[in-house]
């Protein structure tokens, strides 16, 4: 849960900083001061943003709290919500890169807006209907990342060395990789793959190794300039881009029967209750707080009276 909470923040964050791009802090907004300047108040700029920041992980631990959400289903809607906000970028950087009237920050920040509350809702609608186990879950996500940064590193090394033409590849890489990782890392979880937590950042360690054995690439465009006279150092991403592949692979090969610490179950408290409906103790939570219920305060301490011939003797024995 505490994965949903800060992806949930971070979206009412940002979908408050929306609305102030479509009101009052809209680049393209009329509503000026008598000194045409944009009537973008700093003070109410943060209102948006803070309230709906705050509501929306709120939101989510009152519906865990009160209703209940099944396994996976928290990681999914997270992720949604990351894979909608990457996809949405991806797409205003594609429009950036092919149109001669790019969007503003407000039409990026609807597109950004508009991804992540799709991903997020079908987050939801996949991990209630496939249960899927968190451990594939952040399997996709990362497959989203290192996709992105593939595609990014590949678009922007095969496109001309001119910084327009490497933008618009850098932009256009960035979409193609992102949903590339996304069906490749997908269909490695379908198939039954279930990679372990340490698997998983062994993995992208191998992507950072890598990417720094690949660097010293540039080395070698020491001079080397186009006809233009741009640097073609600009087509050393390319190895980059192989030796975060590379370093993915390996990792995951050589880490694929890799297992986590077991952690012990917790051992149930027993009840002295008698069972009611359902063979729960009558007074027991039966919902979804059930598991969240504290065991009964024990003092710290114990009283004991005995009866003598002329009296009585008491005694207080425990730890303090």
């Amino acid at each position: 849960m505490g994965f949903l909470y800060a992806i949930s923040g971070a979206w009412g964050i940002s979908t408050g900083i929306w609305i102030d791009t479509l009101s009052m802090c809209s680049p393209n907004s009329n509503l000026t001061s008598g000194t045409g300047q944009n009537v973008c108040d700093p003070a109410l700029a943060l209102v948006a943003p803070l309230l709906i920041g705050t509501a929306a992980p709120v939101g989510f631990f009152l519906w865990d709290n009160f209703a209940g959400m099944h396994r996976g289903v928290p990681m999914s809607i997270g992720t949604g919500i990351l894979i909608g906000a990457a996809e949405g970028f991806g797409v205003a950087g594609v429009q950036a890169a092919s149109s001669s009237t790019p969007w503003g920050s407000d039409g990026i920040m609807t597109s950004i807006f508009v991804g992540s509350t799709v991903g997020g809702i079908g987050g939801w609608a996949f991990g209630e209907a496939v249960r899927p186990d968190p451990r594939k879950m952040t399997l996709v996500a990362s497959g989203a990342g290192w996709g992105s940064a593939m595609g990014m590193l590949l678009g922007g090394g095969a496109a001309n060395s001119d910084p327009q033409s490497m933008s618009q590849g850098v932009l256009v890489g960035n979409l193609v990789g992102i949903n590339v990782g996304i069906a490749a890392t997908g269909v490695m979880a379908a198939v039954g793959w279930d990679p372990s937590w340490r698997a998983l950042e062994w993995m992208w360690a191998g992507a950072a190794i890598g990417l720094a054995a690949t660097s010293p690439i540039y080395l070698f465009y020491i001079g080397k300039n186009d006809a233009a006279g741009h640097w073609q150092g600009n087509h050393g991403m390319v190895a980059n881009a192989f030796g975060i592949l590379a370093g993915i692979v390996i990792s995951g090969i050589a880490t694929r029967d890799l297992k986590d610490p077991t952690e012990p179950e917790p051992t149930p408290t027993p009840s002295a209750a008698p069972p009611g409906p359902g063979g729960q103790p009558v007074g027991t939570p039966a919902g979804p707080t059930a598991r969240r219920t504290k065991p009964a305060w024990r003092p710290p301490f114990n009283v004991s009276i005995a009866p003598l011939p002329n009296g009585a003797s008491l005694g207080i024995f425990g730890e303090w």
